[in-house]
């Protein structure tokens, strides 16, 4: 009787040991599972363009207003606008009209070895009207770069 017992509790064990093995396992399967999951996400290009033009939405125009790059920012940008001096490289003015109202003025930075110096101001209904001034110009170029990113 007692090794009948002594069977018994053994055999409760092994179910006891195989029943918490099963349970890690099925962790470490679902854990696995959500993991690849996640990181076929976050990999997907279509899943970091989404991304990048919700945190940091800019464009790169030139200053014969052709969009180069839009990584988020035309979403919220009705048009932009390039005033020409009298060297049409260099822009004396830039015109950006936002679909909608915005606290802040985008920040624009040139992109080519053309400093400017730049004043912005609000101008009618949303825009933001930038006045720039060349300040130094290195280099042979055709065409002034400029990038454009939405402050949220």
């Amino acid at each position: 009787m007692e090794s009948d017992k002594r069977k018994l509790t053994t055999l409760e064990i092994m179910k006891v040991f195989a029943g918490i093995v099963l349970t890690l396992a099925a962790l470490y399967g679902v854990y696995s599972y959500i993991d690849w999951r996640i990181e076929r996400k976050i990999n997907n290009p279509e899943f970091i363009r989404k991304i990048s033009s919700n945190i940091r939405p800019s464009v790169v125009f030139d200053s014969r207003q052709s969009i180069e790059i839009d990584l988020g920012a035309m979403q919220f940008i009705e048009k932009i606008e390039v005033i020409p001096s009298k060297d049409p490289r260099f822009p004396k003015k830039i015109v950006v009209s936002p679909k909608e109202y915005l606290a802040h003025a985008p920040f624009l930075t040139t992109l080519d070895e053309t400093e400017f110096a730049i004043m912005v101001e609000r101008g009618q209904k949303f825009d933001w009207v930038y006045h720039l001034a060349i300040s130094e110009y290195l280099g042979n170029i055709k065409k002034t770069r400029f990038r454009l990113e939405i402050v949220k």
